[in-house]
């Protein structure tokens, strides 16, 4: 019986230091994401990946850099979908602004913009790697083995 009761606890406390980790990870990706998102006023200089979608010749929508794209004033597309399942789609915003999100095989980036006055307005820009979940991975178990030290060093006094 105390080998059962002995097992069970490990158990729980395998499951619980796994739970606080995965928090941990979470809350580490999203404060990386938060640092690496670009915020964008009038006249800032725009990342060389942000994208914005355009109408091609053959009246195909797809994505071209903000270099290009945005002396094309006629071929914009104004108008972005509710969700889409595609690796690379245009989102419309609830504040009338459009997020086109893309995405490869260890990254994606989202380039939110406004068209207004038939000027875009760059708003926010994001490119997120592998090697940001990796940084989010290592983070994690630092954060955790400081928060177990922390605890250890609180319960001693």
């Amino acid at each position: 019986m105390n080998f059962i009761l002995k097992a069970l606890r490990t158990i729980g406390e395998i499951f619980l230091n796994f739970a606080v980790w995965v928090v941990l990870f979470f809350l580490s990706f999203q404060l990386i994401i938060l640092f690496s998102t670009q915020h964008y006023q009038p006249n800032d200089t725009v990342d060389k990946r942000f994208q914005i979608v355009v109408i091609d010749e053959k009246g195909r929508e797809r994505a071209e850099y903000w270099q290009t794209a945005k002396t094309k004033t006629n071929a914009w597309v104004r108008h972005g979908k509710k969700s889409c399942r595609s690796e690379d789609c245009l989102y419309a915003m609830k504040d009338g602004s459009l997020t086109f999100h893309n995405e490869g095989a260890l990254w994606y980036s989202e380039s939110r913009y406004l068209i207004k006055d038939n000027k875009i307005n760059p708003i926010s820009f994001q490119f997120i790697t592998f090697f940001h979940s990796t940084m989010a991975f290592i983070l994690s178990f630092v954060f955790f083995k400081l928060g177990k030290y922390l605890i250890k060093r609180y319960r001693k006094k």
